[in-house]
Formats: C-alpha cells, structure tokens, sequence
C-alpha cells in the first residue's frame, strides 16, 4: 500500500495514529467502508451504518474526529450544517461516492487536514481526489495548512484570508514567518502519558484538566507521547485529536535510551519493559534540547509529565513528512503512462524534474507546484524533492521513461540516508525499450539487454566490454543514448566492435525516433547499414540476435515457438 501524506508516519518505531469517523448507507457503501479501513492500515474505523447521525456528528465535532460520508454530498452537508462553527477546530469532512471513484475533500481542508487525508484515501483505493480550496488550485502556499504541517498556532485568524490572498497572487513560496512575524506561534508543550488499559477519553481528559486548561492545550499542545502498546488506545488518540495535537508512540528500546533521571516503577519495567513511560516519551518527543518542566503525576492508573521543545528543535521534532514518487512517465505521451504514474502525479503538491520532463505532465497538473532544472543538475533536484518532503510536501519526481532505468530512482535511494523519515515510493513507467519496441515490431522478444552509449558517467572501456559480452551471448540489444553533438561517432564505434566480435554485417537492425511523440519514425537496416547511419539524441537503436529478421518494414526477433509442424 502506498501511503500520501504520512499523517500516519512510522519513523524508527515511531507511530502516529488517526481515528477516522465513517458512515455509509448502502451494502455497496458497507463494502467500500470495509476495502478502505483494509486498504488504509494506520488509520482506526469507527463507522457504521445510517442510524440516527445527529448525536453521533455531533459528538464528532466536539472531539474533532475526521468525518467519513460514503454517498452522496446533499446528505453529508444537511447532516453536518448544524455543528459547524470555526474553521480552525471544525471536524475534516470527507465525502466518497460509493463505488469509489470520488474522494471530496468537503470541510477543514487545511487545519483540519481533510486536503490531505483525501488525497491519501484517494491514492489508497484508486479515485479521484476533489481539491477546492483556492491556495491549493491556484498550486500557493496556505499558512493553515503550513501551521498545522509544522507544529504552529496562528495569533491571527483574520490574517489567514490575507495572507493566503498575497501567496496566491504573488504565485511564489516566500518564507512566512519572515513576511508575516508574530502570526506563527510555535507549540512547544508535549505530555508524555501512560495508562492502564481501556482508559476512555473522558477519564483521560478529566485528568489533564486538573493541570491545564483546554484553551491553554488548544494554543501549546504541540505533542501527545506514549509507548508503542498504548497505540490502540483509542481514549489517548482522541485526546490528542481534541486539542489538535500530533500523537507519537515509541517502543520500549527507545524509550530505555532516553537519557536523566526518572521516577521508575518495578510494575511499569515487568509490564511494558521500561520502568518509566511518561516522562521517557514526552522528554523523547521534545527532541534534541528539549526539556523535562514537570516529572511525573499519577492518578487512577494515568501518569502524565510535561516537557518542552527548545528553539533549536523545533524543525526536527516535526515528524509529518511528505512522501516522494520517482515517476517514470514513459516517452512522454499520456497514453504511454500508467494509471499509477498520473495518479502518483495528481496526488502530489509539487512537481520536480527536468524542464522538459515536467512539460510533459503540466496539462494535468493543475494547481500543482513546479520545481524545474536544466541539464546537469540532477542531484541538485533530488536533493531538492527530500527538502520538500521534510517540508511536508508530497513530491513528484518525473522521469523520462523508467525511472529505476538510467533514471534518477538510484540516486534517490543513496541520498536516502541522509534524510532520516522521508519515504520513497518508485512508480514504473515504460521504457524506451519497450515502446521502441512495440513501434519496431518486437526486436527484443527473446533474452536481450540494454547498454547506454553515453560515457558521461561510465568508462568507454566497460562499454566495449558489455557489447562484446551481448555478442557473444546472441542477445539482441536496445541501444541508449547512441549519438550526441560530442559523441556523434559512437553508434559508429559500437558496431565496429559488434563486427569486431563476429556479428554478421547482415544482422537484422533498426531504430525509432521521438518515441511517443510527435514526429515518431521507425527505420530498419542491417548491421552494416547501421554504420552508417547517423541519429540523434531523441533516437533509440535495436539490434537483433542472429534469428531476427525484417518483414515489411519491421523488426522481428523470434520467440521460439514451432509455428508451421
């Protein structure tokens, strides 16, 4: 399953969970409900089928709860208009149709998340997501959105409207807390708790309350933590969901490492294998710096510490990181992408890549952001998708055919490392040796092999040796990257070697041009005629085995079968 926004985010044994509220109507609905709690895996169902929806919506909103409608919008809107009230507290809505083709992201799209969570549903389960909000299709920068991302209360709501309006119009990220100061206010407040088992929300809620206002957890919470078997606590999760909070689970070996002095219990170290919980998580949870400001208070089977995030830790406590797609887009054609490939598009917030490879794709990438280079600066672009991740974005890196062939998948995974959280996902596409191919005829039906011609970052020496060895071993080859302005005798040079190695002159060839584009043209010739031939850099070249042949204009590379007995 791949995952969209990791609002439900495992990083080194951390956990965040999110309860999502679902009603549906119909057994079609009830079917759906079932495939998307399946699919969804991180998230807890609570959903049911049409009753009385009134008290169970409002209760919804009083805690905050994600809200998932299965069925039409009339019903989901006359359902929740009552409880309506405040755009940064109101409940995220979501609205699917019941065969799944739609996920509408209804209410709260930024604060509340629900832009996120039906981009996730959508991904998920195969549909489409419905995105309104203006910042988000107008491709802008929405302070809720970043405040909720980043751990940040707004000072001002009236300012959002404003602020939001000048991203729009000026179409550029700018830093927001240097444009607008004092409207970000960082959270810093993080409660380490622990409980006995089946603790609900109220009792949970009733107990913080001794120590801390609701108002005053609504403007700091910054965090809830715990240990890792306390995930399926329901009452913790809706405790952190009522104050807006992120919740964080950690293991019992994590928990051990934390460093100070704690107040431990022999029970608690028999029980769940470390001797103190709430105040190991919350000093955990506050990161690098941070700071332990009230030790553990117990009560009814609760305890609760308090800690706080320093200046320094601010930006790496944040956990919610988006998620990056290595996207091979084929030659370039719609038509040649695959249905993961535009939708892995479609649901991210930025597309990165190459200028030309990122025209390709805008017609349906409406509302998306663009980070575009020229040649020669690939890593750059791959450093930039992790720095956009961490930012909360989720990046589409878009390559010409496969990315996992001479594609940027590889650098990818070894910058990996060094950005500890981010996640990949590669996402096929098809490469020019397979629509080369079905253009040709089918020159690589039987075993065959793909060498790159370019000497850019391999030694002209290993390449010589590759076309030996696919020579001796009868393999017919798609050859990459055959001419360029510096190397317009390389195609030259490699069937010499081809002849050089016993290749007969009259081996069956041919070559394809503009693959999926327009303009397409599709050549064959012997291996001699191949010599001579000069192409360009928009040109993928095939060579046959020795059973392949030429018949009205295409190229045939037989499978083996006994066809005429």
């Amino acid at each position: 399953m791949l995952q969209i926004l990791r609002q439900d985010l495992e990083v080194k044994g951390l956990i965040s969970r999110k309860i999502i509220r679902c009603v549906y109507f119909t057994d079609k609905g009830q079917e759906l409900a079932e495939r998307i709690f399946e699919e969804c895996q991180e998230w807890i169902p609570e959903y049911r089928r049409d009753e009385d929806l009134r008290e169970w919506t409002k209760e919804s909103f009083l805690l905050h709860l994600p809200i998932l409608f299965i069925g039409a919008c009339g019903i989901c809107v006359r359902t929740i208009s009552p409880f309506i009230e405040d755009k940064l507290r109101d409940s995220p809505v979501l609205v699917v149709d019941e065969l799944g083709l739609n996920v509408i992201s209804l209410l709260s799209g930024h604060m509340g998340g629900a832009n996120a969570l039906a981009k996730e549903l959508a991904h998920a389960i195969g549909a489409n997501p419905v995105i309104t909000t203006a910042s988000d299709v107008n491709n802008a920068f929405a302070i809720d959105e970043y405040a909720r991302v980043n751990g940040y209360r707004i000072s001002d709501r009236k300012a959002i409207k404003e602020i939001n309006g000048q991203f729009i119009k000026s179409n550029k990220d700018f830093d927001p807390k240097e444009k607008f100061p004092g409207v970000l206010i960082k959270k810093r407040l993080v409660l380490g708790m622990g409980c006995k088992k089946g603790k609900s929300f109220e009792e949970l809620k009733k107990f913080i309350n001794e120590y801390y206002e609701d108002e005053y957890l609504r403007d700091n919470l910054y965090s809830i933590a715990s240990i890792d078997v306390k995930a399926e606590e329901t009452g913790l999760i809706k405790l952190a969901m009522f104050y807006g909070a992120k919740i964080f689970f950690y293991s019992a070996e994590e928990l051990r490492a934390v460093e100070g002095d704690f107040t431990e219990s022999d029970f608690v170290e028999k029980t769940v294998g470390v001797g103190n919980v709430c105040e190991r998580s919350a000093l955990l949870a506050a990161g690098l710096k941070g700071s332990l400001m009230a030790e553990k208070r117990a009560k009814d089977g609760i305890t609760l510490a308090e800690a706080q995030r320093s200046e320094e830790n601010i930006k790496s406590t944040n956990r919610e990181y988006g998620h990056i797609y290595v996207v091979g887009l084929g030659p370039g054609k719609k038509d040649y992408m695959t249905v993961e490939a535009i939708k892995a598009i479609q649901n991210s917030d930025i597309i990165v890549g190459y200028t030309v490879y990122v025209d390709l794709v805008r017609d349906f990438s409406y509302g998306k952001e663009i980070f575009a280079t020229g040649m020669r600066q690939e890593i750059d672009r791959c450093k930039a998708c992790f720095e956009f991740a961490m930012e909360g974005k989720n990046v589409a890196l878009v390559c010409s055919g496969d990315s996992g062939v001479y594609g940027m998948a590889a650098p990818m995974y070894e910058l990996l490392p060094a950005y500890p959280g981010v996640e990949i996902s590669v996402v096929a596409g098809v490469t020019a040796a397979l629509s080369g191919a079905a253009a040709l005829g089918c020159p690589i039906n039987h075993d065959f092999c793909l060498i790159s011609l370019s000497d850019l970052m391999t030694p002209w020496s290993a390449i010589e040796r590759r076309i030996r060895a696919a020579i001796d071993g009868d393999f017919a080859m798609a050859l990459y990257n055959p001419s360029s302005h510096k190397r317009a005798d390389y195609l030259k040079k490699a069937v010499e070697i081809m002849l050089d190695q016993g290749a007969s002159p009259d081996r069956a060839c041919g070559y394809v041009e503009n693959i999926g584009r327009k303009g397409t043209k599709t050549y064959t010739c012997s291996l001699a005629q191949l010599k001579e031939t000069q192409v360009n850099m928009f040109t993928t070249v095939f060579v046959g085995n020795s059973n392949s042949y030429i018949d009205e204009g295409k190229l045939i590379t037989k499978r083996g079968y006994k066809i005429y007995e």
